[in-house]
């Protein structure tokens, strides 16, 4: 069984651009990069795959079934890729992620009110409150156990 986590990105989005460009000359073009390096990326892909992942005897080049699946495996990858990206750019924002409030024991009355209203503001950010005695939150707050 081939190891394949040695495979790249750049390995897998060549063999995406030969496939959609149909040759190594415009899959190049494509990325800015040689010929030699789209041949290099595929014949390291074929090494992975421990075969061919082109068809080569048509008129326009064709996945082999292994090809097809490292497709499947770089389609994949880049959904992921993808949605990695939007989720980071949602936490820089401030749409989404983990905000923990520690409270006094006294601020119970209040403090559930403006989680409320932060959770109606920005729906994507999952809040904790988490409530204590004084001494219990300063040394929460002295560990950074809460943001606020």
């Amino acid at each position: 069984m081939p190891d394949l986590r040695g495979l790249s990105l750049k390995q897998l989005r060549a063999f995406r651009a030969v496939l959609r460009a149909g040759s190594l000359t415009a899959a190049a073009q494509q990325l800015s990069v040689t010929p030699p390096a789209i041949t290099t990326h595929l014949k390291t892909l074929e090494s992975f795959a421990a075969g061919p992942i082109l068809d080569r005897s048509g008129d326009a080049l064709a996945p082999t079934a292994l090809g097809l699946e490292l497709l499947r495996l770089a389609e994949e990858v880049d959904t992921a890729v993808d949605r990695a990206h939007a989720r980071l750019q949602a936490l820089k924002s401030g749409a989404a992620g983990h905000a923990i409030l520690g409270v006094v024991s006294t601020a119970k009355y209040f403090a559930p009110a403006i989680v409320a209203a932060f959770r109606s503001a920005r729906p994507g950010v999952k809040v904790s409150l988490s409530v204590g005695n004084r001494s219990e939150i300063i040394a929460g707050l002295e560990r950074n156990a809460y943001d606020l």
